[in-house]
């Protein structure tokens, strides 16, 4: 998360962005959504585009592929079949947190090679 990677507290960045202290802890939880206005405000004080907020909803062609071809690897394998069926069973708050998580051991793990 950005703001962590910048060594803000939540309190600081609503400040830096006009936004309540209430609704940045909201919608970093996953339980409430920002206007554009207020989006635009959170991206300049993060020093991000606004695209920052929605490069993992990138609807194109090659975006769709990796998705399906993570998604076919995914199934291929017991563990990936086990998270599949428990990923249903946890809040929205874990979801996330589950995704933070992947993405550090991601890009600390070696690739396999072949």
């Amino acid at each position: 998360m950005r703001r962590k990677l910048l060594n803000l507290s939540q309190d600081g960045l609503a400040a830096e962005a006009g936004l309540s202290f209430s609704a940045l802890d909201g919608c970093e939880r996953g339980l409430s959504r920002l206007s554009p206005e207020q989006i635009s405000a959170l991206a300049k004080a993060l020093g991000v585009p606004v695209a920052y907020f929605f490069e993992q909803f990138d609807p194109s062609e090659d975006d769709a592929t990796r998705l399906g071809a993570a998604l076919e690897e995914m199934q291929a394998v017991d563990e990936g079949q086990a998270l599949a069926a428990r990923f249903p069973e946890l809040s929205r708050e874990l979801r996330s947190r589950l995704l933070e998580l992947a993405k550090v051991l991601a890009d600390g793990s070696e690739k396999p090679q072949g």
